[in-house]
Formats: C-alpha cells, sequence, structure tokens
C-alpha cells in the first residue's frame, strides 16, 4: 500500500525536525562547544588596532619643598598599535565535548608600535618598532590531559624551549562560551582571565627578541594582570538562526601598573629615582557567531574606548639639594579587534 501524501509530508517533517532538533538548531536549549572533527584544518587571522591621542599634559615641580615654575611642553603626540596574526590549527583528536590534541602554525605574526610627536623642539617621530617572533613559521603541538594543556615543538622539530612558555592551546574563544545548554536571552559572567584571553588568545607569542627588552615586557604584562579589575563582563544569547548563534558581550575593566625607571649609573649615584604609573580603563562591545554544525567560530567583532594616563615621578637629593617632579600625560582612543576563521 502506497503512503498517502499527507502520510509522506509528515514523516518529512517529523525527520527533518529530528535531525534539526540533534543539531541544536530547533532545540529550545543549546549547548555550545569548541570541538571541531579531527582532521579539520582551521585558519585563524586575528586582527588589533589601537589609536590614542594625548589630551592632556601637566607638570608641577618642588625645588627643597617650594614650587618652581614649569609648563608642559606644548606637542601633539598620538599612539598606536598593531597587530596581525594568521594561524593554522590541525586538529588531531578530539570528540563532541572538546580538542584533546592539536598542531598549530604560526604562519605570520606581526606587531607593529608607532608614535608620531609634533610640537616646538621635536624635529622628528621616532620610527615605528616592527616586531617579530621566533615563533613565526613555527608549529606547535597542544595536548590535553585531564583538563590541562602541555605544548611541544610538532614531530622533529626542535627550539627554544622558553618559547613554549605561555602559550595558550585554546585560540577558537571558547573562553567566551557558557557553561552547559542555554536559552536565547540568557547572560553569563565573565572575569579577568576572560579579559586577558579576549586580547592574547594565543598567548604570550614572544614578540621581543633582545633579553632585557623581553624581561621588561614580561615584567609589565605581570604587573597589568596584577592589577586588572573587570568592573563587568557581561554575555548573552543574543540569537540562534541558520545554525549561527550569535552571543554578545560588553565590558568595563581598569588595571593600574607602576615600574621603577632603569636610570645611568651617573644618575642614580646621585641619588635620582624615578617610577612610571601606567592607569588603563577600557569599555568594549563585541559580537561572537559560533558554527553550532561546525562546533567552532566564525567571525569575533569587538570595539571599545580606551583611556590611558603616564605619570613620571621624578626626586634627586644631595648636599642640600631636594628636587622633586610629577608629569602626568592622559591620552584617550579607540580598539578594534577582529577575528576570523576559514
Amino acid at each position: 500500500m502506497l503512503l498517502g501524501p499527507g502520510i509522506v509530508m509528515n514523516l518529512l517533517q517529523t525527520t527533518t525536525l529530528g535531525a534539526l532538533a540533534a543539531l541544536g538548531l530547533l532545540a529550545d536549549e543549546v549547548s555550545l562547544v569548541h570541538a571541531p572533527e579531527a582532521g579539520t584544518s582551521l585558519t585563524r587571522t586575528f586582527e588589533q588596532s589601537m589609536t590614542m591621542e594625548l589630551v592632556d599634559s601637566t607638570i608641577e615641580v618642588e625645588v627643597n619643598g617650594e614650587p618652581a615654575e614649569a609648563e608642559a611642553p606644548e606637542i601633539e603626540v598620538t599612539l598606536t598599535q598593531s597587530e596581525r596574526l594568521v594561524i593554522v590549527d590541525e586538529i588531531v583528536e578530539g570528540d563532541e565535548s572538546g580538542v584533546t590534541s592539536l598542531k598549530r602554525t604560526f604562519e605570520t605574526l606581526e606587531h607593529v608600535n608607532a608614535q608620531e610627536v609634533t610640537g616646538e623642539g621635536i624635529e622628528e617621530s621616532p620610527e615605528p618598532e616592527e616586531q617579530t617572533s621566533a615563533l613565526a613559521g613555527r608549529t606547535v603541538a597542544f595536548t590535553a590531559e585531564d583538563d590541562e594543556w602541555t605544548a611541544a615543538w610538532a614531530d622533529d622539530e626542535e627550539g627554544d624551549e622558553e618559547l613554549l612558555d605561555g602559550l595558550e592551546a585554546d585560540g577558537g574563544f571558547a573562553f567566551l562560551l557558557p557553561d552547559g545548554a542555554i536559552e536565547v536571552g540568557a547572560e553569563w559572567e565573565l572575569g579577568a582571565e576572560a579579559f586577558i584571553l579576549l586580547g592574547e588568545p594565543f598567548g604570550d607569542l614572544h614578540f621581543l627578541g633582545e633579553d632585557e627588552e623581553a624581561e621588561r615586557s614580561d615584567e609589565f604584562d605581570e604587573l597589568f594582570e596584577e592589577g586588572l579589575e573587570v568592573e563587568s563582563f557581561v554575555c548573552t544569547l543574543e540569537s540562534v538562526e541558520d545554525g549561527v548563534a550569535t552571543i554578545t558581550f560588553s565590558l568595563e575593566a581598569t588595571t593600574a601598573v607602576e615600574q621603577e625607571d632603569e636610570l645611568p649609573e651617573e644618575a642614580v649615584a646621585m641619588g635620582v629615582e624615578a617610577t612610571t604609573e601606567l592607569e588603563f580603563a577600557f569599555e568594549m562591545e563585541g559580537t561572537l557567531a559560533w558554527q553550532l554544525e561546525e562546533r567552532r567560530m566564525s567571525s569575533l567583532e569587538v570595539t571599545g574606548e580606551v583611556a590611558m594616563s603616564i605619570r613620571n615621578l621624578q626626586s634627586a637629593s644631595g648636599d642640600g639639594f631636594e628636587f622633586e617632579a610629577d608629569a602626568l600625560q592622559e591620552f584617550e582612543g579607540e580598539l578594534s579587534w577582529s577575528a576570523t576563521v576559514e
């Protein structure tokens, strides 16, 4: 007996609905996890840019406890920072709950710091500082065991083991995902660790090659993280449409860093001391698109505002002479980060 058209349509609809539900495309709740199939190759392109301009500058000086005339130079300063990373991940092992082994090739690692300074007494701006990493062109194998990741040079490659320190295996922005199944409109909160990974999803890429500079950079990064306070970091599952889950988020964070400046030996011998204090404030918002069937992100867009203050404190004393100077510069600017996966 042949099935009638109505019965056929009902069967097709039932089968389709069941398949969609299995993929999490129709269910009231969805579970989001970073778990591409073994054998999958993913090319991630991550780009950052930040521009800040000097908006205020003051200086106060005291000599032997008495205020002295001092005037901050009238200059215009623009600071820019840009970064472009192209990372290729080969998923080696994993299951529906997540990836447990992968090989990562650092195809492109570019980082540029630049400053443009104009004003009285300024002849020319410093040359942009283009930084590279010894990781560029290298492949690292990541393996997870008991939720702990280890990094090693892939296959027969050899290299400096210190370059493996601080690398993050995730790279897929899974740290933005909620735990367990959630409904559209649900919210969850994240903290300082997620904020750090948002800016450095692959971890410390060791851009500085000279030992002294690298040590200085590592010290700054540690102080930046120690002083970090995330006032709010709220994520929302905005929608689930056409197999894509869209997550939006907003965050506010501040941090403060204090470092003693390195001075020439003759200055130290004269009793000169110098300290730099930096404070940062971030307000950011972003959108993450997550492929449900392929269980991975497809794109990330982040925009925001950043404020930075730099306070230089200097003092000297000896032979009945005391000197103190307090110079403050305040910057404001914008940032944008983006990531795509192919």
